[in-house]
């Protein structure tokens, strides 16, 4: 959950970076179309969510010795779980390296964790994000504006850049 790891801005943060990572890489066009994209947003945000996860990783130690999928872990060894490439695993994503906004199954990502440990802020960070992006959609035409200098943090844990390389235009068919 968003406690656990200390930080309880943690979905704020998950929620602007998303958006923000999403309206670059999603090519907006397909969602503006009149019709077309507030029918796209539910899903083009858990696509969003696959593609750009929040954190980086999870590390846990193991309890008990354990036979998984090959190598033997022992208890006590330390293991990880990198959500970019969970999230992105070509046995579960057609093209995981992609960003398709009708992927469907898009919702099958790990990046709010899974079960007990599942994010209590993870339904508030879509719900932001679906509005957001609806909300742009609705007024603005958007357009990416990708340069060589994407300005980003090196964090160990979070994953987020600070500038956002897009550009919003007003939409005048609305006036």
């Amino acid at each position: 959950a968003c406690q656990a790891v200390g930080d309880s801005d943690l979905a704020d943060l998950a929620v602007r970076m998303d958006v923000e990572h999403g309206l670059i890489v999603t090519c907006f066009h397909r969602l503006q179309p009149a019709g077309v994209g507030e029918a796209l947003i539910p899903n083009a945000v858990q696509e969003i969510i696959r593609w750009q996860t929040p954190l980086a990783h999870m590390r846990r130690t193991v309890a008990e010795d354990t036979d998984m999928f090959g190598p033997m872990m022992k208890a006590g060894d330390k293991v990880v779980m990198w959500y970019l490439s969970a999230n992105r695993d070509e046995d579960i994503f057609d093209d995981g390296e992609a960003i398709k906004v009708d992927r469907h199954n898009a919702r099958r990502h790990l990046s709010f964790g899974y079960g007990i440990h599942r994010c209590v802020g993870a339904r508030f960070a879509q719900d932001a994000a679906r509005i957001m992006l609806a909300t742009l959609l609705r007024h603005y035409h958007v357009r990416s504006v990708i340069d060589d200098e994407h300005v980003g943090v090196a964090h160990i844990f979070v994953l987020h850049g600070l500038s956002m390389g897009i550009q919003l235009k007003p939409r005048t068919d609305l006036i």
